[in-house]
């Protein structure tokens, strides 16, 4: 079994804010990216609330980094 993965977006920014991450978000619904089923992240700042907004069917896990 081969695993293939695929970087789809890599942005430097000063900040974490809702903003930016919408603007990453859009960045990759405009490359073609409709549909996402699984987000997983850490507690970022409105990540959680502007990822809903991108992708309203996705499920949103959070993950705890020790």
């Amino acid at each position: 079994m081969t695993i293939q993965r695929e970087l789809l977006l890599l942005e430097t920014n000063p900040t974490e804010s809702g903003k930016v991450w919408g603007e990453y978000l859009d960045k990759l619904r405009k490359r073609g990216i409709d549909q996402v089923d699984l987000i997983v992240s850490d507690s970022i700042l409105h990540f959680s609330e502007e990822a809903s907004k991108s992708y309203p069917s996705a499920n949103i896990q959070k993950c705890v980094v020790r």
